[in-house]
């Protein structure tokens, strides 16, 4: 299974569609969106594109006790969680995981910094996809991710948008 994510596109129409064109022509499976804004989703959904969210600390929906402000996806055997932030908020709701807590899981998916990364902690893989914001001035590119699920295997490549350039990437053996 072939997933997309991104984070932290902040209605970056341009860029959101670049990734689109990105997604197709890889043959994505499923998107993963980790938030910030929300509603960006639905670029991904007028494109035939299915699509898993999050909403971002300061999305209105993050408030909306309907809307699971971090999930927990079994894909391809593989268990994901889904997340904005990479610790636990201020504005989570009551019963919202904290991934600090490394709950059982293969992958922490996460957001927020906007700075791309993977790295390994106590047998979890934590990737932060970066970010798509237009005037971001962190000084980290645009970037993407693209993350092949496979029974006991996960590769993973962070992209920058502008070039293609594989900014990260890693093979990550599941434990079981």
């Amino acid at each position: 299974m072939l997933l997309g994510v991104l984070s932290d596109s902040h209605g970056n129409g341009e860029a959101i569609q670049d990734v689109i064109y990105h997604f197709l022509k890889a043959g994505v499976d499923l998107v993963l969106h980790l938030g910030d804004d929300y509603l960006d989703m639905l670029f991904f959904e007028a494109a035939n594109l299915k699509v898993l969210a999050v909403p971002g600390l300061y999305c209105p929906e993050y408030r909306d006790p309907t809307i699971p402000n971090r999930r927990i996806e079994n894909l391809a055997g593989v268990k994901i969680m889904m997340t904005h932030s990479p610790e636990a908020s201020k504005f989570d709701q009551p019963g919202d995981l904290n991934p600090e807590d490394n709950p059982q899981v293969d992958i922490i998916l996460y957001g927020h910094t906007h700075i791309p990364g993977i790295q390994e902690k106590d047998g979890v893989l934590w990737v932060n996809p970066g970010h798509l914001k237009a005037h971001d001035r962190r000084g980290y590119p645009l970037s993407y991710a693209l993350m092949h699920l496979a029974p006991l295997k996960v590769d993973v490549h962070i992209l920058s948008l502008a070039t293609g350039q594989i900014l990260f990437n890693t093979s990550f053996t599941l434990r079981r």
